[in-house]
């Protein structure tokens, strides 16, 4: 009688992760399309640093992020990332000038150098906003990006991101345990 009832309570566990996916499929804007019939796209917003600005600067992106957050009612959601740094280029070019140099007195310089560019890349991290904007079509959508632009140009210009940029923050926030490449 007991083994009957834990047939019963079984769980049924969805064969796939697409169906647990809320993207179905990407559009020919290179947004994507939801399992609700809804359309989601993101940009990336660019950093700058708030330490070097004055105080009148600080103001004026505080009541630009403000206004922002009121005169855009839509739905909108601040998405942060910490992107590892990727070196990979630098420690190139440092290890081809170790090869190319004869002269003994630049090897130690090149060698710390690469140490430094191998330790920033283990220990530091990029911080990267992301803005996840949704509509009920393609064209809302459109509408909807130019809108934020528009209301972010002076403070925080947004930066238009690729299909596989795109995709790869999707994965990420999907799969934490990886590293996104949002400067590939």
């Amino acid at each position: 009688m007991v083994e009957k009832r834990k047939i019963k309570d079984k769980v049924v566990v969805k064969p796939t992760v697409a169906e647990l996916m809320p993207v179905v499929d990407v559009t020919g804007t290179e947004a994507f399309e939801m399992r609700d019939g809804t359309y989601l796209d993101m940009v990336q917003l660019t950093s700058k640093d708030i330490y070097s600005l004055n105080e009148e600067e600080k103001d004026h992106d505080v009541f630009s992020l403000a206004y922002l957050l009121q005169a855009y009612t839509h739905p909108l959601k601040v998405v942060p990332l910490n992107t590892p740094l990727n070196l990979e280029r630098q420690k190139i070019s440092i290890e081809r000038q170790i090869r190319q140099h004869q002269t003994p007195a630049y090897l130690p310089f090149l060698l710390k150098k690469k140490q430094e560019l191998e330790y920033l890349e283990e220990h530091r991290t990029n911080r990267d906003y992301l803005l996840f904007f949704y509509a009920d079509d393609e064209r809302t959508l459109r509408e909807r990006k130019t809108h934020l632009y528009k209301l972010l140009r002076r403070s925080n210009p947004m930066r238009e991101l690729t299909l596989d940029q795109k995709v790869h923050v999707l994965y990420q926030l999907n799969n934490p345990n990886t590293k996104p490449q949002l400067d590939a």
